[in-house]
């Protein structure tokens, strides 16, 4: 998940830190929270995105994800702080590409879709190249995601 500041010029720069736990063989429970500021703006404001996802895997290929969510004032620039998430996210070529699907409810400075492609460059270690449409009240423009993915487990 890839969140959007308000600065266009800001290149947000997040760290994500979550932790998955199997409930059954194809339901998990995800705890995640990301967090970061602006690397060049003239402002320095912390931003916290805490959220938790119940996640579904129909096949080995298919992810379904929904859950709740929570950021903090820097992050959402308005009182619409918490919300909920969904999203899916699908496996390709053997599992070597990946495409991901998120949707951030409400009209906060991180709401709206993020699309993004994913290679798996190792097993533990994915590429993120991707792009967010913000929602539309929140007065942000189209923004671009870049981002590794490591993982202590392979193919998480």
């Amino acid at each position: 998940m890839q969140l959007d500041a308000n600065d266009s010029s800001a290149w947000d720069s997040y760290l994500n830190v979550s932790k998955s736990f199997n409930l059954l063989e194809n339901f998990q429970l995800l705890l995640g929270s990301q967090n970061g500021t602006p690397l060049f703006a003239n402002h320095r404001q912390w931003h916290n995105f805490n959220y938790g996802l119940i996640v579904l895997q129909p096949s080995p290929n298919i992810n379904l994800h929904i859950g709740p969510y929570w950021a903090n004032k820097a992050l959402a620039t308005t009182t619409d702080t918490a919300g909920y998430t969904l999203g899916v996210s699908l496996e390709f070529f053997n599992q070597q590409l990946g495409f991901q699907a998120d949707y951030i409810s409400g009209h906060a400075s991180m709401s709206g879709a993020t699309l993004n492609w994913l290679y798996h460059m190792h097993p533990q270690a994915k590429l993120i190249v991707g792009f967010g449409i913000p929602e539309s009240n929140t007065g942000n423009e189209f923004f671009g995601t870049l981002g590794l993915n490591l993982s202590s487990a392979p193919n998480d």
